[in-house]
């Protein structure tokens, strides 16, 4: 029979213009806090260098005004110097009167250091957490 000659290309390579990286967003409110907060996606692919916007949904769903404060936790920690937010809503206080609804912001980008850095070349998946707590539990 014929032999037949296939070219075998080495997909795995990485270029240098980037690679995909699978990003999970992952919600929680602290205990006694009765907001609805939750990601317009739950995951979603980026590029490393390349720009995104990511939205989270929030409500007050009590009557009365609250303020809210989300902390940001990143897993693997070590890919989190390489996740470069420009604008968070988790920089900011977020205060909703009773019943109201928000869509708040996350920009971010991941810088393409990630793949040269020998700790997180083979990072291929990154989880970005927030925790709202109730700010004025808190402060007093």
């Amino acid at each position: 029979g014929k032999v037949e000659l296939s070219a075998t290309t080495n997909q795995s390579l990485e270029t240098e213009d980037g690679r995909d990286v699978a990003i999970q967003f992952i919600s929680h409110n602290n205990e006694q806090m009765p907001w609805i907060f939750r990601p317009s996606e739950a995951s979603i692919k980026v590029r490393t260098g390349e720009y995104h916007t990511a939205t989270f949904y929030v409500k007050n769903t009590t009557s009365k005004t609250m303020t809210a404060q989300a902390i940001p936790r990143i897993a693997p920690s070590n890919a989190a110097a390489h996740l470069k937010k420009l604008e968070c809503f988790c920089f900011e206080q977020q205060p909703l009167s009773g019943g109201e609804t928000k869509e708040i912001n996350l920009s971010y980008y991941i810088d393409p250091e990630i793949i040269k850095d020998p700790a997180t070349k083979n990072v291929k998946d990154i989880t970005l957490s927030y925790t709202l707590f109730e700010l004025d539990k808190f402060q007093k």
